[in-house]
């Protein structure tokens, strides 16, 4: 999406709002991530998110991003339902809460479903 290009601003908008809620919490998410030395699991984060088109710049006072494919909240979604999916696994279910209470402060609802995870963005 860029400016002017005729695509629906009220839509884009709110998917760039989205996007930027849930790119703070996988930020925060990956700095956890680094604070425990799991350097394999920060650096996937950071691959799934340049597959994105989003670029991770790590400072000492925290990371900040930059960039999106068209496609990148569906990419980062999946994920965050990834990461969700793990610590799930691991019975870690204050972890998964975490991710899911830093969605829902992003406007995304995460349903679990018999037949699996899905995801809508508010708006």
């Amino acid at each position: 999406f860029q400016p002017g290009d005729g695509a629906d601003t009220a839509q884009a908008s709110a998917g760039g709002q989205a996007l930027a809620g849930v790119m703070a919490l996988v930020l925060e998410l990956r700095q956890a991530v680094r604070a425990a030395r799991d350097f394999a699991a920060s650096d996937r984060i950071r691959d799934a998110l340049t597959g994105a088109g989003i670029t991770v710049k790590d400072a000492k006072d925290g990371a900040a991003w930059e960039g999106g494919a068209d496609d990148a909240l569906e990419r980062v979604m999946a994920l965050v339902l990834a990461l969700r999916a793990e610590v799930r696994a691991r019975k870690d279910f204050a972890t998964s809460d975490r991710i899911r209470d830093g969605l829902a402060k992003a406007g995304i609802a995460v349903n679990d479903g018999k037949d699996g995870v899905t995801w809508t963005a508010a708006g």
